[in-house]
């Protein structure tokens, strides 16, 4: 999934939805410096991971050993801690994170 796309399936979400595990603390990625990761978030509202992938595109995020990389919308995402290799993000796992999510008060 790219970031493009990643924005694009959260701008169809209500942002007031609330998931038990979101996703948050964008980074440059451990296996490709060029692309980007975000890590599990407790407690995630959708509008809050929107303004978040929104901020990276054009953003510049520093490599793990080093190197700045710029992500665009067609940098490639992945789910995995800063400094570890993960999984790729898909839209499979996102429909899996808003199952499990619930309209905010």
């Amino acid at each position: 999934m790219t970031l493009n796309e990643y924005i694009e399936f959260l701008e169809n979400k209500n942002p007031k939805r609330r998931l038990v595990m979101g996703l948050g603390s964008p980074h440059s990625y451990r296996g490709y410096y060029e692309q980007l990761a975000f890590e599990f978030k407790p407690s995630q509202l959708a509008g809050d991971m929107l303004n978040q992938a929104k901020a990276c595109l054009g953003a510049e995020f520093h490599g793990y050993k080093g190197g700045t990389f710029r992500m665009s919308g067609g940098t490639e995402l992945w789910i995995a801690l800063y400094g570890d290799c993960g999984s790729e993000l898909t839209r499979g796992l996102l429909d899996a994170l808003f199952a499990y999510s619930e309209e905010a008060p």
